[in-house]
């Protein structure tokens, strides 16, 4: 088994702004509903305003397919699969989640396992967006963002950054805890 380093926690957890996962009901693929709709669970705004600009529109609508965007908070779409996975079919074809999301949801059993021989750009992933039950579809990197005016000297890492000193001179948004939580693990 391979060891796993802090690298690669903070590599997967990156990951977690979103992940495509795979639903039971689909047989361990994404299928269009009848007619060629695909339904995608998502968080809504400007997120599913980003996906219908840049995959919907350009990618999927050329080949036939329409998408209905189920828009919601991770805890009632999370709530819904878990209800739905005792159906025959469930009525999200595909869901946007977190890493950890993703996760949570695959030990509830509400996912089946990828064939990544099936999906045409699988070779193309990066391994730390790969999962058995899900795809990570944004990649970020976690950086210290601060004000010199109410912050010095410079923070170098994680560590300065999270220095109580600071108090509520600093802060952190919120899809980004997980990661946060992570390098606050590894340094105490």
């Amino acid at each position: 088994m391979k060891k796993i380093d802090r690298r690669d926690v903070l590599k997967g957890l990156a990951v977690g702004a979103g992940a495509a996962v795979a639903m039971p009901a689909l047989g361990g693929r994404a299928q269009a509903q009848s007619g060629g709709k695909v339904v995608v669970g998502t968080w809504g705004g400007d997120y599913a305003r980003l996906l219908t600009k840049n995959i919907e529109d350009p990618l999927l609508k050329p080949k036939g397919l329409e998408v209905v965007q189920d828009q919601a908070g991770d805890a009632p779409r999370r709530a819904k699969m878990v209800a739905e996975r005792r159906l025959p079919r469930g009525t999200v074809d595909i869901q946007g989640f977190s890493a950890a999301n993703m996760f949570e949801m695959n030990e509830a059993g509400a996912t089946e396992t990828l064939d990544y021989s099936k999906i045409p750009n699988a070779k193309n992933l990066l391994p730390t967006m790969k999962y058995p039950y899900g795809i990570g579809h944004i990649y970020s990197g976690n950086v210290v963002i601060y004000n010199p005016k109410l912050i010095s000297p410079a923070p170098t890492g994680f560590k300065d950054w999270l220095d109580p000193k600071w108090g509520n001179k600093i802060g952190f948004i919120d899809i980004q805890y997980q990661a946060i939580m992570i390098a606050w693990y590894w340094m105490s």
